[in-house]
């Protein structure tokens, strides 16, 4: 089997040891340029790293097991990896072919044209005509002032962040922030679109995981 591993901020190749029991493994630092290059990623880091990566990860369709190892690690709280060990674990059942490889639901941004209407843009077939790149996400995307708050707690110290840095940075934030217009439309399933919202906005979020409310 060969395995990748890929290392966000404040990891290093020595927390790789714990996974290299079996010496049978052909192991690689970095994200595989190819899916005939692994059969399996692990990826040691955070929510920052897991979203950094997540596009290439969706082109490669490879099974990757999260470590958490980041100043915020929501996402694989939501997988019921509430640490090391439990990644451990799970590598052990996937090196005995277990059969633990899930799939699991992701987010997508795609930037889409507008027409004279104010609606986006559609192709032939009727569906929203994307300009540019899509963006993923797997836990939440958030506008305002959530994305604002996050911003201004990545600056902070690593130590800080991981440790109630969004909540520290939510109160000097909250005071500040002015709301800002926004039009939000969602599509049916006929293609029609229809205006949810339309006016001064706060905070928009868009979740995927049930233990993150959304608006």
């Amino acid at each position: 089997m060969r395995a990748a591993a890929i290392f966000g901020l404040g990891c290093s190749p020595k927390y790789l040891r714990p996974f290299q029991t079996d010496q049978s493994i052909e192991w690689r630092i970095g994200l595989p340029s190819a899916a005939d290059q692994a059969d399996i990623i692990l990826l040691f880091g955070g929510d920052g790293t897991i979203h950094r990566q997540l596009s290439q990860l969706v082109k490669l369709k490879l099974p990757v097991l999260i470590v958490p190892a980041g100043s915020g690690n929501d996402f694989a709280r939501a997988l019921g990896l509430g640490g090391v060990r439990g990644s451990i674990e799970a590598w052990r059942r996937f090196c005995a072919g277990r059969g633990n490889v899930r799939a699991i639901d992701l987010g997508v941004i795609s930037p889409l044209s507008k027409n004279a209407g104010g609606a986006p843009s559609t192709d032939a077939q009727g569906r929203s005509a994307p300009h540019g790149s899509p963006r993923y996400f797997c836990s939440v995307a958030g506008v305002g002032l959530d994305a604002e708050v996050s911003r201004r707690a990545n600056a902070l110290p690593r130590w800080l962040r991981g440790h109630g840095g969004y909540a520290l940075t939510l109160a000097p934030t909250i005071f500040r922030f002015a709301p800002f217009p926004m039009k939000i439309m969602t599509a049916d399933d006929a293609g029609l679109w229809t205006t949810r919202s339309d006016g001064p906005t706060i905070l928009a979020a868009f979740a995927i995981r049930r233990s993150t409310a959304a608006v």
